[in-house]
């Protein structure tokens, strides 16, 4: 085992970089490196560091923007009600009718009358009310166990691009192996094509803005495009090594790929956003 001189990181005898922090710890001859040393103290080669750390690699197409959701359809009018109406109103004249032909008839039979089509009318409005309501409420449970769903299913994808990653780091710089940089490779292109396929899912799910998940689903849309994101700069990194028929030599602009998503500190923003805004996209459970 021999010690990282920049960052402390025990690692295998066999590191020519560090696995935490990216320094180059051995020279091409085999010489461990003293940190910050310009100059090899065996072979006298000049030591490079790389710009910084490009192994903290988590994605990226260049962003899609979420479409936007599908205003509801305006529900056709309930013509019930207008048609409870010209029965009430034809059932008033005959009433009226009936009264001027027999009077003392119509005075018996009056309040009856009145009191049965007004309980009719009640009831019909009453019935239509909950019925509306009771679609509402099954639409939104709906949502709510899609999205439950997509919330699990990114946490799940967001472990396969940190083991991908993972792999990459241990694999691109260390191993000489072509087997095991196409397998590492082929990882992580099959973990990007699971993420873009639940992404398309989540898409045409279309929560509308006047369901009580829209914000949920705003923010769970940003979510996997952080995981497309982070996973595409390594399949992108990857498919530049692997255009190489000795990528050793071009490790500068294969790591340029993986840094130019990376913030300041040599974090890649599209995984710092992902942590930030996974805990809020969530679904409450639907209470009515």
């Amino acid at each position: 085992m021999i010690t990282c001189p920049h960052c402390g990181s025990q690692l295998s005898d066999n590191r020519m970089f560090c696995d935490l922090c990216g320094a180059r710890v051995r020279c091409d001859c085999g010489e461990p490196l003293a940190a910050n040393a310009a100059f090899c103290t065996n072979c006298g080669a000049q030591v490079v560091q790389p710009q910084q750390a490009a192994y903290n690699v988590e994605s990226a197409y260049v962003q899609q923007p979420a479409p936007a959701p599908a205003s509801p359809l305006k529900p056709k009018r309930d013509k019930t009600p207008f048609i409870i109406a010209a029965i009430i109103v034809v059932a008033a004249i005959l009433i009226a009718a009936i009264l001027l032909i027999v009077p003392n008839w119509g005075k018996e039979q009056q309040t009856n009358s009145v009191t049965v089509t007004t309980s009719s009318s009640s009831s019909t409005a009453s019935s239509s009310s909950s019925s509306s309501t009771d679609s509402k409420a099954a639409q939104e449970k709906e949502y709510y166990n899609s999205l439950k769903g997509f919330y699990d299913q990114a946490g799940e994808l967001s472990s396969d691009i940190a083991a991908a990653a993972t792999t990459y780091n241990s694999t691109m710089h260390s191993s000489k192996s072509t087997s095991e940089r196409t397998a590492a490779a082929n990882e992580a292109r099959s973990v990007k094509s699971s993420v873009v396929s639940a992404q398309n899912k989540l898409k045409s799910l279309n929560v509308p803005s006047s369901s009580q998940y829209y914000d949920c689903y705003q923010k769970q849309l940003q979510v996997y495009q952080d995981l497309y994101e982070r996973i595409d700069v390594m399949v992108r990194a990857w498919d530049e090594a692997e255009s190489y028929s000795n990528p050793t030599a071009h490790y500068s602009s294969i790591d340029a790929i993986i840094t130019s998503e990376n913030d300041s500190n040599g974090i890649n923003i599209y995984k710092k956003d992902f942590d930030e805004v996974y805990p809020e996209s969530e679904p409450e459970p639907y209470e009515g």
